[in-house]
């Protein structure tokens, strides 16, 4: 997978551990939070192991 695919997955895994996403704002329950809490967590492992080292804010958001 090429280094853009890679940033953009973990663009959206970042996003989707946030908070207001994981949360679903109260309607999730505890159990199903910290299932999918871990699961994306594993999933961002995996792909900083791929990219080799961990993404900074400056290259996942910063558009130049």
């Amino acid at each position: 997978m090429n280094k853009e695919n890679l940033l953009n997955q973990f663009r959206e895994v970042e996003c989707n551990l946030s908070p207001e996403n994981l949360c679903c704002d109260g309607e999730a329950s505890v159990a199903w939070i910290r299932k999918e809490g871990g699961r994306l967590h594993r999933l961002r492992k995996q792909i900083i192991a791929q990219l080799g080292y961990e993404p900074t804010y400056k290259e996942l958001y910063e558009m130049d």
